[in-house]
């Protein structure tokens, strides 16, 4: 088989596998997942949106850069199979109709929670594209042990990746239910307003770091977003109670001044996060001359192991 027949079923199993229709991630709920929005168009996309549109950085397996930005409008930007209509509504109208208060623990939380779940949903899909390659009766005489090798481990790390965030999702779900309990810690700062969007969660451990515990461990994880509102963006970012002796070092290093912390949020965006976009303006004037770049640092912090490695780099100057 050629490389571009190849390539072609690689493409359409992705697209099959992103397709699929999804039940709700909202506890035992049957119902048929929406298009559900990361971040609302209402309050947040819509501030850095022009006429209508955004870039939104994307992965795309089957690129050179791995990483491209990709025009798209305010109903499909950041959006994910996520909950059915009727708890995508109920969950988090607080944030959705109200005045948002950024410094409140259930608002924090609420937007960690549907970035957690985002997570999940990404890795779900991944583990039905990695079956479709192995199981697929087109590609059976052209996997080789060592591909085959390699799709069973990748779909094992979205497992245990899809193990730890039930973890936490059971966890957050006890907080949102009951609001005296608080097993999360958030910090919310104000900046001068960014063009950008991001709301995302990651494992504070590297890949050096996890192959020293071992992959059967459960990871910690670190809730991130950046959120523009109409003259100034809020930055948040969370932990799990359990892991604040581990994390707190890196926690507080974002209390710095506004020229380091960009410099940081930057790093995390290019070596650990892919759920953020930009303005038409943001992109036309500073990513599109070093998208490939953010793609080469990103694959780099992989290959190295140190995805929490400090890059000398301000992505909003």
């Amino acid at each position: 088989m050629n490389e571009k027949k190849l390539k072609h079923i690689l493409v359409e199993l992705e697209k099959k596998s992103k397709k699929k229709k999804r039940i709700c991630c909202w506890k035992d709920c049957q119902k048929e997942a929406i298009s559900s929005h990361l971040l609302q168009k209402n309050g947040v996309l819509n501030q850095i949106a022009e006429n209508g549109k955004l870039y939104e950085l994307k992965v795309d397996y089957f690129s050179e850069s791995l990483l491209k930005f990709k025009s798209t409008g305010l109903k499909d930007a950041l959006t994910f199979p996520g909950f059915c209509i009727e708890h995508d509504t109920e969950i988090f109208s607080s944030i959705e109709t109200q005045t948002i208060n950024f410094n409140n623990y259930n608002v924090q939380l609420l937007f960690s929670y549907r970035a957690l779940i985002n997570e999940r949903r990404k890795k779900e899909i991944l583990v039905d594209f990695y079956d479709s390659i192995l199981n697929s009766s087109a590609l059976k005489s052209e996997l080789k042990k060592d591909h085959i090798k390699f799709y069973q481990n990748q779909k094992q790390q979205q497992e245990l990746g899809i193990r730890d965030s039930r973890y936490y999702e059971e966890l957050m779900l006890t907080n949102i239910e009951n609001p005296n309990l608080k097993d999360f810690s958030f910090f919310s700062y104000e900046f001068t307003k960014k063009p950008v969007c991001i709301s995302g969660t990651f494992s504070y451990e590297t890949t050096n770091e996890i192959n020293l515990i071992g992959i059967e461990s459960l990871l910690t994880q670190i809730y991130f977003h950046l959120i523009p509102q109409t003259n100034k963006s809020i930055f948040i970012i969370g932990f799990p109670n359990t892991r604040k002796e581990k994390v707190w070092d890196y926690i507080i290093s974002f209390e710095n001044s506004e020229k380091t912390i960009n410099k940081k949020i930057s790093s995390v965006m290019i070596n650990q996060l892919e759920n953020w976009l930009c303005s038409p303006k943001m992109y036309d004037e500073k990513f599109r001359q070093i998208e490939d770049k953010i793609s080469l640092l990103s694959q780099l912090s992989y290959y190295t192991g140190d995805e929490r490695t400090f890059l000398d780099i301000d992505l909003f100057e």
